[in-house]
């Protein structure tokens, strides 16, 4: 599946020592076929650089024009071009094919409500959640998908936060779990916190939910922006 990685493609890469923290990152350049060596910018997020090390393994996953694959990488070091430092990486495995329903985005407009979890592994604090008695804030969804949301709200959150959130999906609630990964700030804005959430323990039948709602509402949208002839 290396045969597949081009030029251009966009990535993102994490490690297994913190598996809810993605770093976005683009290849530059295939730099060895016989033995999978590519380059890539300096895999960043909300600004921060990521800290390689060449003793660890990390999961990268490329986004081609056809597939999405996940491979296992390791660090070999930094190229520099001019005035640029790329990171080397090489492909430690053949990679896997993943679905794209994982990641796919919808751009919509949904109510949400959220509420912070102060400790995810207590149970305690889980029964507060379930319960209700959380402090709630409100948030507006802008995109949706199997894996995740992006959202806007007034609150200001530290990105280390777990988030339960309750979703208006079309007519029904849902309820999920899940990880702050990106924060934006946004001065113009009535709202101006935007933030990338990575859902946590979904269940298959809520990523469904999701999915068909995805798929009903593009149905919709098409039937509406159709003209016949």
């Amino acid at each position: 599946m290396f045969d597949a990685i081009t030029v251009g493609d966009r990535v993102e890469i994490k490690s297994p020592k913190n598996p809810s923290v993605v770093f976005l990152s683009k290849i530059v350049d295939i730099l060895d076929v016989k033995t999978r060596a590519i380059s890539m910018y300096r895999p960043i997020l909300s600004g921060v650089a990521m800290s390689l090390r060449t003793d660890e393994t990390y999961e990268l996953t490329v986004f081609t024009n056809q597939n999405i694959i996940r491979f296992e990488c390791v660090f070999e070091g930094y190229l520099k071009e001019e005035l640029n430092y790329f990171v080397v990486m090489k492909i430690a495995n053949t990679g896997f094919k993943i679905q794209r329903r994982e990641f796919f985005r919808f751009t919509c407009m949904l109510a949400m409500k959220f509420s912070i979890i102060e400790d995810v592994n207590s149970a305690a604090a889980k029964l507060l959640q379930q319960s209700g008695y959380a402090e709630k804030y409100d948030g507006i969804v802008r995109d949706i998908g199997g894996g995740g949301i992006r959202f806007i709200t007034s609150k200001d959150l530290d990105l280390d936060h777990h988030l339960q959130c309750t979703i208006m999906l079309g007519s029904s609630t849902m309820m999920v779990k899940g990880r702050l990964l990106e924060k934006q700030y946004m001065p113009k804005s009535s709202l101006k916190f935007q933030y990338r959430v990575l859902f946590l323990d979904l269940a298959p039948t809520t990523q469904e939910e999701i999915v068909n709602y995805i798929f009903a509402e593009q149905r919709r949208q098409r039937k509406m922006n159709y003209i016949p002839n």
